[in-house]
């Protein structure tokens, strides 16, 4: 016990941990199932978590344990470090919740030197305090409007893709008044430019090249080109679970593009490589695949996965950690412009009412033409805050007999609206 309290001392007149070294602490001090939290099969999150990079992005596949290993990061850097605030953000209040109450509590309540640690006063599901004056906070993008005005010294956004961006970007304010001023972001992505994706674009981007064990080629690992499945050879995408049990899956494995064998996965074969050394941004951006984690996601299971999702591209978002979208259920900027048809208001005709919603909403008044088409009549943008009493003005104007709102992110304003009116419906 003496011994313990002496290092703890040492350590902390010394100010030996910093917020680029805490792996180490992390390993020492945390617990998984009873034993010392390890980063093997996952060495990535050491490289990840002790990078210096005032601001840090990962754009992962799922079950790669970023989630994890942030957590661990986040309570350790609050119970080392002196006069230190953490914001953490999820997409919703209740995703928030249910990290705390699954991830967060059983860890802190697993380390005694976390539960030593924090507060026995202040210690709720979104706001945690160590020491005396290191505090985290937890809370949702979509449900909690507005950012929280405490001044932080990290900002974690979790699930980047899935918050809302208005509020993301409002948080960058609470770093002003620090002087650590550090950014972690990461998420699944969904569709190119956009979220963790965009992010991406300006920061210097590392992915984990592999060096062939039997040809010393280095290559980026493929699932489409380089994951072999012995005895097919059509396209992944075709594989579906009435068809699975007819191709021999189970017997995929990765191979080399040049030599066709078989390389080995060990992490000594396995290093970052910057794809864009050349451009000077301060932003570093972290490529997690499932071959970053090799003898966890073995090929086997990317097949058998592929085949349990609803589309091909949730598969790439999800398992793969590549942007992707399902062409034959999107947009183009022309379907979108063929629907912008301005028309004069007319006395007679029954008019509708859209509304998406967000910090500024956009509303839409149109009327169905005999020719079946909807015609728009007026458009305009208003801030959130007036939408309701802006909402009845136009709806007493045109005579909307029908409108719809986008659900997300101001579900309960939207509620309150639905509620009122009966003929008002959120989507």
């Amino acid at each position: 016990m003496f011994s313990k309290h002496f290092n703890r001392v040492k350590e902390g007149a010394n100010n030996v941990h910093s917020l680029h070294n805490l792996s180490g602490w992390i390993s020492k001090y945390t617990f998984i199932e009873g034993k010392h939290f390890s980063y093997l099969d996952h060495e990535y999150q050491k490289d990840i978590i002790d990078d210096p990079a005032r601001t840090l992005l990962v754009n992962k596949c799922a079950q790669t344990g970023l989630s994890e290993i942030f957590a661990r990061w986040g309570m350790a850097a609050c119970a080392t470090q002196d006069n230190f605030t953490l914001i953490w953000t999820f997409p919703s209040t209740s995703d928030a919740e249910r990290f705390t109450k699954a991830r967060l509590d059983p860890m802190i309540n697993a380390s005694p030197e976390l539960t030593r640690a924090i507060s026995k006063t202040i210690n709720s599901v979104e706001l945690k305090q160590f020491n005396s004056n290191s505090f985290s906070y937890i809370r949702g993008t979509i449900s909690d409007t507005g950012a929280l005005s405490v001044p932080a010294d990290l900002l974690i956004h979790d699930e980047l893709d899935r918050s809302d961006m208005d509020n993301i970007s409002a948080y960058v304010s609470r770093l002003q008044h620090k002087p650590t001023k550090m950014r972690r972001l990461f998420s699944t992505p969904t569709v190119a430019k956009y979220g963790i994706s965009l992010e991406c674009e300006t920061a210097k981007r590392k992915h984990q090249m592999w060096k062939c064990s039997h040809c010393n080629h280095h290559f980026l690992p493929s699932y489409e080109e380089d994951v072999h499945i012995p005895g097919f050879n059509g396209q992944k995408k075709e594989i579906t679970k009435t068809t699975i049990k007819d191709i021999d899956y189970r017997s995929a494995r990765l191979l080399c593009p040049k030599c066709k064998q078989e390389p080995d996965s060990d992490i000594a074969y396995r290093s970052w490589v910057v794809e864009n050394p050349q451009d000077n941004y301060e932003k570093v951006a972290y490529y997690v695949s499932p071959f970053c984690a090799p003898r966890i996601l073995v090929p086997s299971y990317l097949v058998h996965a592929s085949t349990e999702f609803g589309k091909y591209s949730e598969f790439q978002n999800q398992a793969l950690g590549l942007t992707a979208e399902d062409k034959e259920e999107s947009l183009t900027e022309t379907d979108i412009r063929r629907t912008l048809v301005n028309a004069e208001l007319v006395d007679s005709g029954v008019h509708y009412l859209g509304a998406d919603m967000g910090l500024t909403c956009h509303l839409t008044v149109s009327r169905l033409a005999p020719t079946g088409e909807f015609l728009v009549v007026h458009r305009e943008k208003v801030n959130y805050a007036v939408f309701e009493q802006r909402r009845r003005e136009l709806i007493a104007k045109y005579r909307v007999a029908t409108s719809v709102h986008d659900m997300f992110p101001y579900t309960d304003l939207v509620r309150r609206v639905t509620d009122f009116d009966p003929n008002a419906y959120g989507a």
